[in-house]
This record gives structure tokens, sequence and C-alpha cells, in this order.
């Protein structure tokens, strides 16, 4: 089954659609955690070595949580702030996103 050249272009304008409706809120709270379920912050504390991490929390699918870690040690590694590591992560997570909607 292919594409048609209008499916393809439908799928680029959701996802363009979804990236410009999503990322305008990404930049809420920072440089502080406000909600208590943001995995940006669990993932900060795993590369400060405060939190461990729990093999047995199954909550998360294995891709996002380990390419934040590896963008975060990138990131601190250039002397970047948490601002930025918020703020690139959670850019990262509208474009995984983004490529879900469009499937």
């Amino acid at each position: 089954m292919s594409l048609k050249r209008q499916d393809f272009w439908i799928c680029i304008a959701l996802f363009v659609l979804f990236v410009c409706m999503t990322t305008p809120g990404i930049g809420w709270g920072t440089p502080n955690f406000w909600h208590p379920d943001e995995l940006v912050k669990n993932v900060d504390k795993q590369i400060g070595g405060i939190r461990k991490i729990d093999a047995s929390y199954f909550n998360h699918p294995f891709l996002p949580p380990n390419v934040m870690q590896v963008v975060g040690k990138i990131e601190y590694s250039l002397g970047l702030s948490r601002t930025d590591f918020i703020l690139t992560v959670r850019f990262l997570n509208v474009l995984l996103s983004a490529g879900i909607v469009i499937l």
C-alpha cells in the first residue's frame, strides 16, 4: 500500500499543525518542575545521581526516558542549564508525539 501525493501532504500538514499547537506551552514552569508526573523530572534526577533507574517501573516506554537521558548528558556536559534541558526534551517529546499523530 503506497501513499498518494495528497495523503503525504495531509500527513505533513497534520504533523506541522500538531507541532504548532503544542510547542507554545513547553516553557511552562521552567526551570522548576510544576507537573508532579513529568518524566523529565525523574530523568533529571537520574542524570544527577539523585535517583536510580527502577527496572520494575513500567509506566513509560523504553525510548523516551533513554533518549532524554542521552540529551541531558550531552547538554549538561556542554554547560547548558536545566531550563535548556527541559525545553529541549519537551520539544523532542512534541516531535515524537507528532510522529504518532501522523501514523
